[in-house]
């Protein structure tokens, strides 16, 4: 019994000329021809692909009506959600005024009450997060969106196509955010402020994961990032101090964010990737519901740590840093290997993916981190996707995508917009490549005494070892409970 999950072969394309339905392997032969889409055949075909769509909404959560809204059975306050709401129309206000994805305006006019909104605003979050297990159990229907990386343009655009009657509470779907909110782009403050304050408002709806660039070691990282990184950002909308007062209060409630969700019980999404794994018991995913489990404000490692803590960081660093392997060769016997990003870091492959979801009773991954040309990508026998919510990334032609789970397909949207690439702040454009922070064009942000390679691998030791070559897309077991029909 239970409901059979594939994925859809087609995507809804938002493009100049409207909104329409189009084959996944016919938009990568349109738009990545030299990307090998043997993979998508995978995919279902009796999928009905017809009639375009006109989806329209304005003033997302400005009318949010409700004073309270329940969140493990407390009430979030009415002063919660009057904050709350104060953010989002500030922004929403500026931006159908500005269209300016830089807030230059609010610099000027509006950034000390913004300012003190958004400290208001984090102690507000902090407690409805703190109700949120590390790994969330959630339910379709569902939308899922990928990086977003300071791109108030992109998060705006998905939300008025997606939200119904202008309001989250006449939304059916849940939305879960896979992380990496901040550095890059100039919206940065505003992106992590909006996306906080729909947590506020409808704890129960929306959902946001952490990702490697929630973490201060990172988007405090200005050698690395210069003006993109998001404490460059606080301190040029609010002046070096009270800058700084907003990056520290964000980046607390940064560290409350959860790492995980499982949708239906099958589909698993992370910001990064699967955790090492070296044989014995698998308590991956178990050891996020020990209640001793640290909500980490950074994951550098400290002599005083016991085995159980250089765990539990090494743990939340692979959530958030790791990559699927492009090939498959030179893995280890339980196909991790090493990674581009760093020392600290896994490259997965077939073998790794097939452990973890059977040992877990999972089909599918979806996972962000890694900028794709169309947004999304399906690889690695149709069990792994990657979304990308952030067009024009770093300056460059890229679209944006999203997820759609409900009535047992996983289906994609995506956005191609025909503007200009936005302006960016001045970012190292090295770091545009096929991922967000892929070392072939420019190195992973440094981690002073980041988790090192005497960490621990789950229930067992051992490195990671050798580079990868090509997959082998093969999805033939039998006992599979899910096909890709």
């Amino acid at each position: 019994g239970g409901q059979k999950w594939s994925i859809s072969p087609n995507v809804l394309v938002v493009d100049d000329t409207g909104v329409h339905m189009e084959k996944i392997q016919s938009l990568l032969r349109r738009l990545a021809p030299g990307v090998e889409p043997n993979h998508y055949s995978l995919l279902g075909r009796t999928e009905d692909s017809s009639g375009p769509m006109s989806i329209m909404t304005r003033d997302l959560l400005k009318r949010e009506d409700s004073q309270t809204h329940l969140k493990g059975g407390v009430p979030v306050s009415m002063q919660a959600s009057k904050v709350a709401k104060a953010v989002v129309e500030i922004l929403d206000n500026n931006w159908r005024q500005h269209r300016d994805n830089s807030f230059m305006s609010m610099r000027n006019d509006r950034s000390r009450t913004f300012f003190q909104l958004l400290l208001n605003l984090c102690t507000h979050a902090n407690q409805i997060l703190k109700e949120d297990a590390l790994c969330l159990q959630l339910q379709s229907p569902i939308y899922v969106l990928g990086d977003i990386h300071g791109n108030f343009a992109d998060l705006h655009f998905y939300l008025d196509q997606l939200c119904n009657f202008n309001a989250l509470k006449y939304t059916a779907s849940k939305f879960l955010f896979l992380g990496d909110y901040v550095d890059r782009g100039p919206g940065s403050v505003q992106v992590a402020a909006y996306l906080l304050a729909m947590k506020v408002l409808s704890p129960n709806t929306v959902f946001l994961l952490r990702g490697n660039h929630e973490m201060w070691t990172v988007n405090g990282d200005q050698l690395q990032y210069g003006e993109g990184s998001f404490k460059s950002c606080c301190q040029r909308m609010f002046g070096e101090a009270e800058g700084n007062r907003v990056w520290e209060s964000m980046n607390e409630t940064f560290s409350l964010l959860p790492l995980c969700g499982i949708i239906d019980k099958k589909i698993f999404c992370v910001h990064g990737g699967i955790p090492s794994y070296a044989g014995g018991p698998d308590v991956r995913i178990q050891a996020l519901g020990d209640p001793n489990f640290p909500r980490f404000f950074s994951v550098e490692y400290n002599d005083t740590d016991n085995a159980q803590m250089r765990l539990y960081k090494r743990l939340t660093q692979e959530l958030l840093w790791n990559d699927p392997q492009d090939g498959e060769t030179m893995l280890d016997q339980f196909g991790f290997g090493p990674n581009c990003r760093g020392p600290n870091v896994c490259s997965f492959g077939l073998k790794a993916i097939k452990t973890f979801l059977d040992n877990h009773g999972l089909e599918f991954i979806i996972r962000a981190h890694e900028m794709k040309q169309e947004g999304l990508r399906v690889a690695k026998s149709a069990q792994v996707i990657t979304v990308f919510t952030s067009s024009h990334y770093c300056g460059g032609d890229n679209g944006s995508a999203a997820l759609y789970v409900a009535d047992g397909k996983l289906r994609f949207i995506s956005h191609m917009p025909a503007m200009k690439p936005m302006e960016m702040s001045p970012v190292r454009r090295a770091s545009t490549g096929a991922s967000g922070d892929t070392p072939t064009h420019g190195t992973m942000p440094r981690r002073r005494n980041s988790v090192g390679p005497s960490m621990p691998m789950m229930n067992g030791a051992g490195p990671a070892r050798g580079p990868a070559t090509a997959p082998v897309f093969r999805r033939n077991n039998p006992d599979q409970r899910f096909s890709l029909r």
